[in-house]
């Protein structure tokens, strides 16, 4: 199993594709997070920012599972990173020596307003 924080991995990546992607466009997985990410109306209308650190896995099949808040920033903030991570669609899995892999991630999900 590869272990991914951020972007920097805490094992060797494989080689014949270091990273799961989405299945349907090749996209990474944060491109499709950071395009995918809805900050809610009601945080924005009550002035509710943050980063939640939320951890998931991609499974050697492509699915995602094991969603889970490592650090809440608020409930409503909460809610939105599980939706994104929740609706990641199909990916191609990492895979290693031509060996399908779980991966599991550990990320920061920011929700800031811009000025």
């Amino acid at each position: 199993m590869l272990f991914i924080s951020g972007i920097s991995a805490c094992k060797t990546l494989p080689k014949d594709r270091p990273m799961p992607l989405i299945a349907e466009t090749g996209a990474s997985i944060y491109s499709y997070i950071a395009q995918n990410t809805v900050y809610p109306q009601k945080a924005l209308e009550e002035g509710i920012h943050g980063v939640v650190h939320i951890g998931f896995t991609v499974t050697k099949i492509g699915t995602v599972e094991n969603i889970v808040i490592i650090k809440s920033a608020h409930k409503i903030l909460d809610e939105a990173a599980q939706n994104v991570i929740r609706n990641i669609p199909h990916c191609l899995p990492a895979v290693e020596n031509g060996v399908p892999q779980d991966t599991t991630f550990s990320i920061p999900i920011r929700f800031m307003k811009s000025y």
